[in-house]
């Protein structure tokens, strides 16, 4: 039980780490990177779309634009792309768009296919890791107890002759 107990506050604290990287889990005015501090609300949020860095204080550069500067606007100049909303609608043809959207839909879907399976790989070495230990800690039990009573069945053959 005490290693369950152990392997089980490991992944906790673990995963506790990982989502204090987001900006609203930052309390005082000393925002993370690509966070800034909200007065309204009174805590750290992410930064605006087009902007990243220290107080989200730059844009974007070429050509990436958008939330966490993750798309592409490569296709058209650089006077013309937006840190925001990226290349004019009607600049390009229409299959261009429709890569654009299908790659960040991909990407999207890689990010979160990934970190389940991430975590389902962790769950699965978590349960390797208890049953082992487990396993361990009843054999040398049960170890010291056929000793025990191995000991105490020849103190009986011993008193009885």
């Amino acid at each position: 039980m005490k290693y369950q107990l152990y392997v089980v506050l490991c992944l906790y604290c673990s995963t506790t780490f990982c989502a204090s990287l987001n900006c609203e889990r930052n309390s005082d005015e000393n925002c993370l990177e690509d966070c800034q501090w909200n007065e309204i609300l009174n805590k750290c949020v992410d930064c605006n779309v087009g902007s990243y860095g220290k107080n989200c204080s730059s844009l974007c550069r070429y050509p990436n634009y958008g939330r966490d500067c993750g798309q592409d606007c490569s296709y058209c100049s650089q006077e013309l792309c937006d840190s925001t909303l990226g290349c004019p609608k009607n600049y390009g043809t229409t299959q261009r768009e429709n890569k654009k959207e299908t790659s960040s839909d991909s990407d999207f879907a890689m990010i979160i296919g990934s970190s389940v399976g991430f975590r389902v790989v962790m769950g699965i070495a978590a349960f390797f890791i208890i049953t082992i230990t487990n396993r361990m800690f009843y054999t040398r039990h049960l170890r010291e107890n056929t000793h025990y009573v191995g000991s105490l069945v020849t103190k009986h053959t011993i008193s009885t002759n």
